[in-house]
């Protein structure tokens, strides 16, 4: 249900990458790496993605603000074109799952919130909460 899905994962620490890239390729889902919150702007600008999986303590611009800007460029129009959605979904990943953290996400932007480590069942279901309908 998942194959060929193309997603961006942003994601600063090696280990975490590898164990979420792993999972998604599992399930037939293709990723490209950005390792902060300014590559993260700069993959979406470039490429239609299904979904961000978004880690929120990254380096130079944490994913807060990268998904508050992502969302400004979506209001702006700037994302135009064949497979754009008008909104792409923007899962936090963080290790902090606090009443407060959640509120920062979706204050940000974000569609949901995973902490972290990573459960594969629960990264695929969120998945297909907000991207396969």
């Amino acid at each position: 249900m998942l194959r060929g899905l193309h997603v961006l994962l942003v994601e600063d620490t090696p280990i975490n990458a590898d164990v979420a890239g792993d999972i998604l390729l599992s399930v037939g889902v293709s990723f490209d790496l950005a390792v902060d919150g300014l590559q993260a702007i700069e993959a979406v600008k470039r490429i239609a993605y299904a979904l961000v999986l978004m880690d929120c303590q990254l380096p130079q611009l944490d994913g807060f603000e990268a998904t508050q800007r992502i969302r400004a460029l979506e209001a702006a129009q700037a994302f135009v074109g064949p497979g754009r959605v008008r909104r792409i979904p923007i899962l936090a990943v963080t290790a902090c799952s606090t009443a407060r953290d959640h509120e920062r996400a979706r204050l940000a932007g974000m569609d949901d919130l995973l902490a972290k480590p990573i459960d594969a069942r629960r990264l695929v279901s969120a998945i297909r909460k907000h991207v396969v309908r």
